[in-house]
């Protein structure tokens, strides 16, 4: 069983302000396990190798965000996302920003950069296309 619901997270300090986060009731190893687990059965959403953007956590010691680049082909869009450990039980997931086309010098953050519609379009479509599936992988 799980559980998740947005954090608003608009005035949080930090390194990801703006980022929508979600709480989920889960290790963070279980969420990076059922993410995998998602992103090998449909391999569409998978961003190309040739585009270097790479799932895990940087070489530096103080990198505590497990960072997740998803691709959507039809609207060829760059996400990026990151999991990190809330508590042994508890994970958070959040959506930090959309890039158009595979260019990486094109991210505009969410709840920053983007208007309300096409925000609210975004972090819809996370939801429902990204989310509610990898969640499914943890039941």
């Amino acid at each position: 069983m799980f559980t998740f619901y947005k954090i608003a997270g608009k005035f949080a300090p930090g390194s990801y302000p703006y980022a929508e986060r979600y709480e989920i009731k889960a290790s963070e190893k279980s969420l990076i396990q059922a993410t995998n687990k998602f992103k090998a059965k449909h391999p569409d959403i998978v961003p190309a190798d040739s585009i270097g953007l790479v799932d895990g956590r940087s070489a530096s010691p103080d990198d505590y965000w497990y960072h997740v680049y998803f691709y959507y082909p039809k609207e060829d869009q760059l996400l990026t996302t990151w999991i990190r450990a809330s508590d042994k039980t508890h994970s958070t997931f959040a959506f930090t920003a959309v890039s158009q086309g595979t260019g990486l010098g094109k991210w505009r953050l969410i709840n920053k950069d983007l208007d309300s519609n096409e925000n609210r379009l975004q972090k819809h479509q996370f939801e429902q296309r990204i989310l509610k599936e990898i969640t499914k992988n943890l039941e």
